[in-house]
């Protein structure tokens, strides 16, 4: 008799179909979750419990029934068409060059994150959370929230202030403020560089109301100072659950 082999691979929505009628709910919210991989119970509080006790109220709102999955691997493929998704879920390490750290996909009225667990010990997993959903969020965002944030921002340039919160807004913050002419060019690049900057500082906000803030001194760093404005202008339109602080001073005592 022979007996068929386990798939190493499944597209995302051959996995939802599998493990949507296992999803744990988490009492008092709209949230779910899965895990592809086992989890002991410091896994469980690192990865599930300190994360989603720690998200803003607020996100529900943005991302409605969110589901959030762990699993071993995510590579990347050529997609079959334009509509077909080009990412997978691998049980196998696949090559450096095509593996995804997160993907996210809508199904109805769910929406899965999916987190790859099986990229090393080299890269916070709390870092890609918080990033995915930072992606998300802004992606989702209406004017009511972007303006404030784009507006603190635009301050920030006119005054020529040095650093950014992550490396990538950094980078297009040097060639903004080094761009001279070519209007379009600058248009596009001032849009890249905004969405950049309030995604890093939103996955910097979600990061801090989960954990200790960890911002270690670098010659790109964004001064303290700026940051604090930049996490108020988020804390305004996110406010945290009910006992979480971003700063010291937000707790009792």
């Amino acid at each position: 008799m022979t007996v068929a082999a386990k798939p190493t691979k499944l597209g995302t929505a051959e996995f939802i179909a599998q493990c949507r009628d296992v999803l744990i709910p988490v009492p008092g919210t709209t949230l779910a979750y899965f895990s592809a991989i086992p989890l002991d119970t410091p896994d469980q509080d690192h990865l599930i419990n300190d994360p989603i006790t720690a998200f803003p109220p607020g996100l529900s709102t943005i991302i409605p029934n969110l589901r959030l999955v762990y699993v071993p691997y995510l590579e990347r493929t050529e997609p079959a068409s334009k509509d077909a998704p080009n990412v997978v879920i691998s049980f196998q390490q696949p090559p450096q060059e095509i593996r995804r750290l997160s993907a996210f996909e809508t199904v109805g009225e769910e929406a899965y994150l999916f987190i790859s667990a099986g990229f090393g010990e080299d890269t916070d997993i709390h870092d890609v959370l918080f990033g995915a959903l930072a992606q998300q969020i802004v992606s989702s965002s209406n004017a009511a929230f972007v303006a404030p944030f784009h507006k603190l921002v635009a301050t920030e340039l006119r005054n020529r202030v040095h650093g950014e919160v992550g490396d990538i807004a950094w980078d297009l913050k040097k060639s903004l403020l080094g761009l001279q002419s070519d209007e379009q060019k600058r248009s596009d690049l001032l849009k890249s560089y905004l969405n950049q900057a309030l995604r890093d500082t939103v996955a910097l906000y979600l990061h801090g109301l989960c954990c200790d803030i960890d911002l270690r001194a670098n010659p790109k760093q964004l001064a303290s100072k700026y940051i604090r404005k930049r996490l108020l202008v988020i804390k305004d339109h996110l406010p945290p659950p009910e006992g979480v602080g971003l700063f010291p001073s937000d707790l009792p005592g």
